[in-house]
């Protein structure tokens, strides 16, 4: 399990804007409705486009404070020092 860098909280990360996520994989029932009847999907490619950006566009933030997420595991020390090693 992971934790924030900046305020310490263990668990799972939000996804920001998770509306994207779902308008993604609504995007492709269009297609998948044409290649159903027979028909060459006109509407593959902006789908794909729109899966793309949706995927590159929603980002991870922590629940707690809301900054982005950056993984760092549950053992490590938040400024990378080890005990002992001033």
């Amino acid at each position: 399990m992971s934790a924030c860098a900046h305020c310490n909280r263990t668990g799972r990360p939000r996804l920001q804007p998770a509306w994207l996520l779902w308008l993604a994989i609504l995007v492709w029932l269009v297609p998948l409705g044409f290649l159903s009847q027979g028909f060459w999907p006109f509407f593959l490619l902006p789908a794909v486009a729109i899966s793309a950006w949706a995927f590159t566009a929603v980002r991870r933030t922590c629940p707690s404070c809301g900054k982005l997420w950056s993984t760092r595991t549950q053992g490590e020390n938040p400024a990378g020092h080890r005990p002992g090693h001033e």
